[in-house]
């Protein structure tokens, strides 16, 4: 797979790539009509549906905005994945801070168990010049006997993130 087209939500001032010949599938967050967090999903999905990237965003309130109003990268890494048996059950692999443009962002990349996948996840927040704010995540993953093939894919679309300036 090679770079294809931006993805771009101005409403949420994120744009990122999206791998070529890959479809964009809009989805429900189980429980979002009653969650007042508004979760939306976009999913983008290759040939292999097993493949694919996940965008997630949730509205947030305007003093959460930034990224540290939910502590450290090891913080956030604590809920991403954790090794007990209460929660999704895995390893990191890697962990980074970046600049995203309109912000920092943390990149975590790690596998899960149970079935055994391999991700990468950009997290971050955002307050849009309408002063909506939002915390979004940008998984994608693949199982992981097949994460060789896509992670320098990957590591494109991670770094290909931004958020708009404020």
């Amino acid at each position: 797979a090679t770079a294809g087209s931006a993805y771009k939500d101005t409403a949420q001032g994120v744009e990122f790539m999206v791998p070529a010949g890959w479809t964009q599938q809009e989805a429900v967050f189980p429980g979002g009509q009653d969650n007042p967090s508004s979760p939306k999903i976009v999913g983008f999905v290759s040939d292999n549906k097993d493949i694919n990237m996940a965008l997630v965003s949730y509205s947030i309130r305007s003093d959460n905005a930034k990224l540290g109003s939910f502590g450290g990268i090891a913080d956030v890494r604590k809920n991403i994945v954790r090794s007990n048996a209460r929660s999704v059950e895995g390893d990191i692999v890697a962990e980074r801070e970046v600049n995203v443009g309109g912000g920092p962002a943390y990149v975590f990349e790690y596998t899960v168990r149970q079935p055994f996948k391999h991700l990468l996840t950009v997290f971050t927040t955002h307050q849009t010049s309408a002063g909506n704010a939002y915390l979004i995540t940008l998984t994608m993953q693949a199982p992981a006997s097949e994460y060789p093939k896509v992670a320098a894919l990957y590591e494109q679309v991670a770094k290909s993130f931004k958020l708009e300036k404020e």
